[in-house]
């Protein structure tokens, strides 16, 4: 009769932990797809870098993100513009494909990982940090690119 009431608490035993296990899992889940798209969401904006140069010139750099689309504008000039699909998030980390980029760099894909630092509004993309931005602050914005290239074409 004891060996029967031992064999059952331990049954018991296994089948609380595998419903805790179950349970727990499904917790994680829930969280993970809570989280994920609010890095993303949190990843739309305007993202400024600001420095000095060794010979003590000032320079920015600007990144803005859309929901699918970014650009990225700098002083001394430079520009660049394409649209990215979010490849793979861990945890505050994001992996970005930037797909066809036109302007200063044209290649038709690059791989980025954006840092998400929530507590500081600040993102990290090749290890520099940007801090957001209000979105109507105003820039030394580039031409648009097509404007650029008729230019080029009308230079002698």
């Amino acid at each position: 009769m004891l060996l029967l009431n031992i064999s059952a608490f331990y049954n018991l035993a296994v089948l609380f932990f595998l419903l805790c296990g179950f349970f727990y899992s499904v917790y994680a889940v829930i969280e993970q797809r809570k989280t994920s798209p609010l890095n993303r969401r949190f990843l739309v904006g305007k993202w400024l870098l600001r420095g000095m140069d060794p010979a003590g010139h000032h320079w920015q750099f600007v990144f803005r993100f859309t929901p699918t689309e970014f650009e990225m504008w700098g002083d001394p000039s430079y520009f660049a513009r394409g649209s990215y699909t979010v490849l793979k998030e861990v945890e505050s980390m994001l992996i970005l494909r930037l797909l066809p980029i036109e302007g200063d760099i044209e290649e038709m894909e690059k791989f980025i990982q954006v840092g998400i630092n929530r507590r500081e509004n600040r993102i990290m993309i090749d290890g520099r940090e940007y801090e957001r931005i209000k979105e109507d602050t105003e820039f030394p914005t580039p031409l648009p690119i097509r404007t650029q290239k008729i230019m080029a074409r009308s230079e002698p």
